[in-house]
């Protein structure tokens, strides 16, 4: 597996896995889904457009991608989860979550503490960004910090 970062605006830095696309860095606010069930509806909730959501149950993908009930491509910029399932089980399965997300050019990082960046997003607003590398670290968390400041602004 490719690694990958998740940087966001506190500062922080998660290492993981590269989940579908490979992307050379994608940024948004974070958004948290608690759901065990519905990662798909998740996945094409127009609500999520243009952000990176963060899966708090800790294995998403079991049943595998059903594209009838994602409702289209993804909308969001990224997806963050603790683990994907690597062999979900489904008769109506139609490819795996990674190759889903693959698929429609959704970048995605797993292996990281889901827990941990929920912790952190109570009552706050964060943004965050997946990216391949921690190379311009400061740089990276300069321009989170900046979006996260005009968007809390907006509310």
């Amino acid at each position: 597996m490719e690694k990958a970062y998740l940087i966001m605006s506190d500062g922080s830095v998660y290492e993981g896995a590269r989940l579908g696309a490979k992307s050379s860095s994608v940024i948004g606010e974070i958004v948290f889904e608690p759901s065990m069930a519905g990662y798909m509806q998740t996945l094409g909730n127009a609500a999520h457009a243009g952000k990176l959501a963060v899966q708090t149950f800790p294995i998403i993908g079991t049943y595998g991608a059903i594209n009838l009930e994602a409702g289209g491509a993804p909308v969001l910029s990224g997806y963050i989860v603790r683990e994907a399932c690597a062999n979900p089980s489904n008769v109506r399965m139609q490819s795996t979550l990674c190759e889903y997300l693959s698929a429609h050019g959704t970048a995605g990082i797993s292996g990281v503490d889901t827990r941990s960046i929920r912790r952190k997003g109570r009552g706050a607003v964060l943004y965050g960004m997946i990216a391949p590398d921690k190379s311009n670290l400061d740089a990276k968390v300069k321009l989170l910090r900046e979006a996260a400041k005009a968007a809390s602004k907006k509310k």
